[in-house]
């Protein structure tokens, strides 16, 4: 990874994690309020409502955003990413006819209270969706992260009015999120301006197909996902009873939290494993993703172990955070936040497939996930488990899901996920669930504090090799280190020499070839010197020369090279983070700043 590219995703990770921060706590923080005055079982038939609706629009609208940012990353000009919005609008707008179609068939066909702000909020979800893909395909992710939080803000204010000016019952609820949705989509459209922008020449037939060919995927995948993740809730209600769901969405709830910690990562890695790509039988790829997903991995597995021991705590502290009526959600919360880091690890791979452009296989790994998730709920139902059920279920499918895409990547990149993690991740989910429901305050305390300072360590360990941060203590040992150093003994390394023949300087050019790098080393070394400092500048090298460099970067790890921000170099990174590489637009830059 460039140190462009990292230093975007940092940013973005910063940027989200604040924005989903405020999001999420927000909604948090309504639950005292909505446990005091829904009852439970129409705060469960609601939450089975949403899973139901939002199937059948994810369905529909074939999760066209998600497609649209992917074709959005991949255009070139301003016009190329008109044409990627204005295809997925063309797709969204048949998609919205079908909707439209069905609503009407099953108002007519059914009973369902409050039926309107069903239908209504369906659709919404869908365009807010499509609103705020497009806002990252056009890299407004301060607005976009900005539009949350004022939605957020605007659904608490419209349940407060709602049930202490009106004493409305659950339909406000839906009425709610309408307005937080509709906020958000004027702020999205303010910047974006998606409807005031449209022009003819911008509806591309070609690109609507090739857009349609790769979402449709999504759209069975959607469906599949489904399975996984909401089927249980309408289970649970049809054999449970609704005041049964209610009390299992509660506990859901609380997964909020750490969603929110790896939420902002997930939407910034999203966008960065869309624009970095990657083949198959690409070695650095696979070298990239299997860091990257290990580390991650390990990071949400201990971030969970510190979420916990805090719910717990918050808990004993303020027991009146849930009223007594959905008391029994607490004892659900350790499975269903177990789930969650299952499901959060799955996503991240996700991500994986979209970037190479696999999404066909994300389909098979969700629906076995989604098969042995509905297998075991019915299972443990039937075995007398109750509104347990569900996040067992959830937990082993998303498991299955999990293990399904690891065994996958390993065949199309070579991904090498630590299984070593997976057995640390068992073994914790089984000590939390009897710390958080059996152990005093205290020793969730400990539990918690030692588990925070690993996480803390870890951070610190690896955000130390974060390009962002890089690019400062480069800087500073460069010039320290060159103070050290008479330019005459500076030697740069260039494929073609011709380049530099207006330039001159007290050091001395070598002249390389990519065939001596990539087939003799170890005669490279021999002409520099390992402990020697130099500067490489690679050109715009084709895939032979980008494959130069990379051997370059890891014959001399400490050797300090500078270069233009050059094809070759984008993932120069991936063989070795630590190599100190400071990344120029030209060799004159190099110049003027350092001899």
């Amino acid at each position: 990874m460039n140190q462009t590219k990292g230093k975007n995703l940092f940013k973005n990770s910063i940027l989200y994690f604040f924005g989903n921060v405020l999001s999420r706590i927000i909604s948090f923080l309504m639950i005292p309020l909505y446990t005091r005055h829904i009852p439970a079982a129409d705060f469960g038939f609601y939450d089975t409502v949403i899973a139901l609706v939002t199937f059948i629009a994810g369905v529909i609208f074939l999760d066209v955003g998600a497609g649209t940012m992917r074709y959005m990353f991949e255009g070139k000009t301003k016009e190329d990413k008109n044409k990627a919005v204005y295809s997925g609008v063309t797709i969204f707008g048949l998609s919205f006819a079908v909707y439209l179609i069905l609503a009407f068939i099953i108002g007519f066909s059914f009973s369902i209270d409050h039926f309107i702000w069903v239908v209504v909020l369906g659709f919404l979800i869908s365009l807010t969706a499509f609103y705020s893909f497009a806002a990252r395909g056009h890299e407004a992710n301060t607005l976009f992260a900005i539009s949350g939080v004022v939605a957020s803000i605007a659904i608490v204010v419209s349940n407060l009015i709602f049930i202490f000016a009106f004493n409305m019952d659950y339909r406000l609820l839906y009425i709610s999120a309408s307005i937080g949705m509709i906020t958000q989509i004027i702020m999205l459209e303010a910047k974006c301006k998606l409807i005031l922008n449209f022009k003819r020449k911008y509806l591309d037939k070609d690109m609507v197909k090739a857009l349609f060919k790769f979402i449709l995927p999504l759209s069975v995948n959607t469906a599949a996902f489904w399975m996984l993740n909401s089927a249980n809730r309408l289970i649970v209600t049809l054999m449970l009873g609704a005041e049964a769901n209610g009390i299992l969405a509660i506990a859901n709830k609380f997964t909020a939290i750490l969603f929110l910690i790896s939420m902002a990562f997930q939407l910034a890695w999203q966008e960065f494993a869309f624009k970095r790509g990657g083949s198959k039988g690409d070695a650095a790829t696979g070298e990239f993703y299997s860091k990257t997903f290990n580390l991650f991995f390990l990071f949400v597995i201990l971030g969970t172990m510190v979420v916990l021991p805090a719910i717990q705590i918050g808990l004993t502290v303020l027991p009146g955070f849930i009223d007594a009526a959905y008391r029994d959600s607490i004892h659900l919360i350790p499975i269903a936040i177990s789930g969650a880091v299952m499901s959060i690890a799955g996503a991240f791979l996700g991500s994986v497939f979209g970037a190479v452009k696999k999404n066909n296989y994300v389909l098979i790994s969700t629906s076995v996930g989604a098969a042995v998730n509905i297998a075991s709920i019915f299972i443990l139902i039937h075995l007398g488990v109750g509104v347990m059920s569900a996040p067992i279920a959830l937990l082993l499918g998303f498991s299955a899901a999990l293990l399904t895409r690891t065994i996958v990547l390993r065949k199309i990149i070579g991904l090498k996920a630590n299984y070593f993690y997976f057995a640390i991740a068992i073994a914790l989910i089984t000590g939390s669930y009897f710390a958080f429901n059996y152990l005093d305050w205290y020793f969730n305390l400990l539990i918690g504090f030692v588990f925070g300072m690993l996480l803390i360590r870890l951070l610190y360990k690896n955000f130390k090799s974060l390009p962002i941060i890089q690019k400062t203590t480069v800087r500073f040992s460069v010039a320290k280190k060159f103070k050290k150093v008479k330019k005459e003994d500076i030697k740069i390394l260039v494929f073609n020499t011709a380049d530099f023949k207006d330039i001159s300087f007290a050091g001395k050019f070598i002249e390389i070839t990519v065939d001596e790098v990539l087939y003799g080393i170890n005669k490279i070394q021999e002409k520099i010197g390992v402990n020697d400092i130099f500067l490489v500048n690679a050109g715009d090298a084709e895939t032979a020369g980008q494959e130069a460099v990379r051997k370059l970067i890891s014959a001399f790890p400490d050797n300090i090279f500078f270069t233009g921000a050059q094809s070759s170099l984008c993932t120069a990174l991936e063989v070795n983070p630590h190599a100190k590489i400071k990344l120029y637009s030209n060799i004159q830059e190099i110049m003027i700043e350092y001899l």
